[in-house]
């Protein structure tokens, strides 16, 4: 198979795999549907199913979407985008070259940290009690997937920009994803850090952006110093990519 034909083959398997995400069993509708009327008994089955496809679809005008991984991949390889490891980053961070930024979100910052990380997180939990309709649906779509509903945190790239006072951001999550291409990933593995970094750049207030390689999970690995207590069964495991993230648009 040539690379050419290889990478349209990633292609439509990323397509594929886009529309699985975001696509709803006909049982795992069903229950939603019992579970919100619960809570929200004005919600109407015609109205949540309506709402769940313009989700789902991203058919809202106002909304717009960050670029897909492989775009995000092609420029930050364009950029030449640094991955550095937890001793070259512990580095810049004692020399007050760089600041070490946790992009994850609070709670899993509170629970453990690297030590002299401060944290910006890109997403934050989305909180059912206290949402609109819209965020409530975005709620009802992860609930299905089984995982806990974020929403992006829109001061994210504002925030790094204060928090690096014109110095290097060493962005890390939790298992650091990779840019670097292989057979099976042609588009290397996206993670949060990654899109961060992305973020940062395409904004230009950063000087500098570089991607922890491993994460806090390799930089635990490595012996470097922790704050809090380090989850031991996230040992081995990759947490599922970042979701795309969408925002408002500005007027």
């Amino acid at each position: 198979m040539s690379l050419v034909q290889s990478q349209l083959s990633a292609r439509s398997s990323f397509r594929i795999a886009s529309e699985k995400r975001v696509s709803l069993s006909r049982n795992s509708f069903r229950a939603l549907e019992k579970r919100l009327a619960t809570s929200h008994p004005k919600l109407q089955s015609k109205r949540l199913h309506s709402a769940l496809a313009t989700q789902a679809q991203n058919s809202n005008g106002g909304v717009v979407k960050d670029p897909t991984w492989p775009e995000q991949w092609t420029a930050l390889n364009k950029a030449g985008t640094k991955s550095i490891d937890a001793a070259e980053a512990m580095r810049k961070v004692t020399a007050g070259e760089a600041v070490l930024i946790d992009v994850r979100k609070p709670e899993d910052y509170k629970q453990c940290h690297a030590q002299d990380a401060i944290n910006v997180p890109l997403f934050k939990t989305l909180d059912f009690r206290n949402t609109d309709f819209k965020g409530m649906i975005k709620f009802a779509v992860y609930a299905v997937n089984g995982v806990s509903a974020v929403e992006p945190n829109p001061e994210f790239v504002d925030q790094i920009v204060a928090a690096t006072d014109g110095k290097e951001a060493i962005l890390y999550c939790e298992a650091g994803g990779m840019l670097e291409p292989t057979p099976n990933f042609l588009y290397g593995k996206e993670s949060r850090s990654l899109r961060g970094v992305f973020k940062v750049l395409q904004d230009g207030r950063v000087k500098s952006a570089a991607h922890l390689s491993g994460g806090l999970y390799q930089w635990y690995q490595d012996g470097f110093e922790i704050t809090g207590t380090y989850d031991k069964s996230n040992l081995g495991r990759t947490p599922n990519a970042a979701p795309v993230a969408s925002y408002e648009k500005k007027n």
